[in-house]
């Protein structure tokens, strides 16, 4: 991004989980390889757990139709299972306090921050975490005969919980957390807002002016079990590497980082950035 202003900072951001990862070429996996790649890091992360299998994905630029894009999804799932060498599991490796993890499918690699506390350690600790499983998953790759990793797609994402983990949302008043939303009750409504939910995206562009990928920016709301409300937004950069090997995904997470802190300040409201202790610069 060409921004020139300072990045956003917050005392307390209201972050409940952060990823970085990757797509890449698929080697040949079999489900023996999980338990091997678990062995190399059974030390850091003892937890293990299934999680869904993800589908394959491509970042196209906004010209592509759907019917384009449907198509070329198909064609890659078709390509991914194609002869069943790579079977369509995916695992999360968990830290002993599960505050950190991996997730491994035949495709993918993802270094993921989540805590149930307000402690967030900030993007350059969960971007350390990345490279350092990026290595374990290169040499692993390297020592069963997968030979170098070769990336396809670069993700960053990141989960909010609005207004904070500890305060619930008052979902009377959605303009309250955003800056784009209004439910003002007046004489042709009287009905108070029950739940809500949007869908934004975003195209993003490279340094250079070429397009990069896209950020999407998800809100929805609900309720906790003991019935008081809830809003999370969801925010996920995507796009293809800039450059080779795990310095071109890094460069994108750094853009896609960027684009996401930006558009969260952006999209936000001055009481919520009170809130949560927006330092100017």
């Amino acid at each position: 991004m060409s921004d020139d202003k300072a990045l956003p900072k917050f005392k307390n951001p209201p972050v409940g989980e952060v990823s970085l990862g990757m797509r890449f070429q698929a080697p040949n996996f079999s489900p023996v390889h999980f338990g091997l790649f678990y062995k190399k890091i059974e030390k850091q992360f003892p937890k293990i757990a299934p999680l869904q299998f993800l589908p394959p994905e491509v970042v196209l630029p906004p010209d592509y139709s759907a019917d384009q894009l449907r198509s070329l999804q198909q064609n890659e799932l078709a390509n991914f299972l194609g002869g069943g060498q790579t079977p369509p599991i995916r695992l999360a490796f968990k830290s002993q306090d599960e505050a950190t993890l991996i997730q491994l499918q035949g495709d993918r690699l993802y270094f993921n921050w989540c805590s149930e506390s307000d402690d967030y350690p900030h993007f350059e600790h969960v971007r350390n975490g990345f490279i350092e499983t990026y290595e374990q998953f290169l040499s692993f790759s390297i020592e069963n005969g997968f030979g170098p990793i070769k990336p396809t797609l670069s993700e960053v994402l990141y989960v909010n919980p609005l207004p904070n983990r500890s305060d619930p949302a008052d979902l009377s008043a959605p303009e309250e957390i955003f800056r784009i939303l209004n439910s003002s009750l007046n004489e042709d409504w009287n009905h108070p807002l029950y739940d809500i939910a949007f869908n934004a995206r975003y195209k993003l562009n490279r340094p250079d002016g070429e397009f990069a990928g896209w950020l999407t920016a998800n809100m929805s709301s609900g309720y906790f079990q003991n019935n008081t409300p809830k809003v999370s937004l969801q925010m996920t950069a995507r796009g293809v590497p800039i450059g080779e090997g795990v310095e071109g995904v890094l460069a994108f997470h750094d853009i896609g980082h960027e684009a996401i802190v930006r558009n969260f300040a952006a999209i936000t409201s001055k009481k919520m950035h009170a809130l949560w202790g927006r330092i100017y610069e």
